[in-house]
């Protein structure tokens, strides 16, 4: 018996379940420059990231750049680990993953949009940044050479690749 796509989908779910949160700082090629203060937003679906900018944003077709800074995404990329395909560096958050999303600046001649993973906090009340920071440091320290990176090289990109990271989070 063939599995239907809810069958596969409920068993990707599991699957995606059973692998360890991974602390990250991650990307994705879509920014909103409509937003003009920090707004949570829920992600329905999955939400595919990139480690690789280039990936993310198709060797910066757009110079735009999400930055993801998450506690709870899963990463995929030793999954992919000597698979066939391309592997997309993806980390990938769960559905109804919270995001506070921050108004878009402008950034070594890119413009950025920083998303912070939430969490409901232990009382259920209201919800709580995952993975404060204390400063831009820590997200300059993966920005800035992964921005110099993409700028570097181009990568062969098998058609389509990008396009999951390229859509909004909502």
């Amino acid at each position: 018996m063939t599995p239907t796509f809810e069958d596969s989908a409920r068993n990707f779910l599991s699957l995606l379940n059973k692998l360890p949160p991974t602390p990250a700082i991650t990307f994705r090629g879509f920014v909103d420059p409509s937003v003009t203060q920090a707004r949570v937003v829920t992600s329905p679906a999955l939400t595919a990231t990139s480690r690789s900018i280039a990936i993310a944003t198709n060797n910066l077709r757009a110079p735009l750049v999400a930055v993801i800074v998450g506690a709870n995404g899963r990463d995929l990329a030793p999954l992919m680990a000597g698979a066939p395909t391309f592997n997309l560096e993806e980390v990938t958050y769960l559905p109804g993953t919270y995001f506070c999303q921050h108004p878009a600046v402008e950034f070594a001649g890119v413009t950025i949009q920083v998303f912070e993973e939430m969490c409901v906090s232990e009382d259920g009340t209201s919800l709580d940044i995952a993975r404060p920071l204390d400063s831009w440091n820590p997200i300059l320290a993966v920005l800035e050479p992964a921005l110099r990176e993409a700028r570097a090289q181009c990568l062969a990109l098998p058609e389509g690749a990008s396009d999951r990271f390229m859509v909004p989070v909502e």
